[in-house]
């Protein structure tokens, strides 16, 4: 076990890859499921982001919006442990990360007050978060530019969320 390589003794790893092969996938079975070894909040998220992730590693459909959404540290878990079981490519996604426009949506150049004065409204609401939302996955996907000039003419030129 001394001689084992870290990416097969991270605990969390264990657990992802004993409720895969279980076939418990389902975020609130595994969830369920932990609370009763008890385990963190923290360590069932974990564990639910490393077994999405190994679909995605399997399926070969890592993007940047997985890299984006996904805590990175468990995406280098995955990784290192399919380099070391598996010998896929390694720190691809590392590739992918280091490319993100933005880390974060604090990154993005707008923020709610903005798009309400770009869309001249008096009060927030749920199509404010709408706007964010549609321009993070936008900009990520490097469909738009994260620039003030950029979002305001392509909220401008779009009209509605929808």
């Amino acid at each position: 076990f001394k001689d084992t390589p870290n990416a097969l003794r991270d605990e969390r790893l264990v657990w992802a890859r004993m409720l895969k092969h279980m076939g418990i996938i389902q975020p609130e079975t595994i969830r369920s499921f932990l609370k009763e070894w008890t385990h963190s909040n923290a360590f069932i998220k974990d564990v639910i982001q490393m077994i999405q992730l190994f679909d995605y590693f399997k399926e070969e459909h890592v993007t940047s919006w997985e890299v984006y959404n996904y805590d990175f540290s468990n995406i280098q878990r995955v990784e290192d442990f399919l380099f070391e079981t598996q010998r896929i490519d390694h720190k691809f996604v590392e590739d992918i990360y280091n490319a993100l426009p933005i880390k974060s949506k604090k990154d993005i150049a707008v923020n709610g007050k903005d798009v309400m004065t770009i869309l001249d409204l008096k009060k927030g609401g749920p199509e404010i978060g709408a706007w964010l939302d549609k321009i993070e996955r936008l900009i990520i996907e490097m469909e738009l530019e994260n620039t003030y000039s950029m979002i305001e003419a392509y909220i401008k030129n779009s009209g509605s969320i929808d």
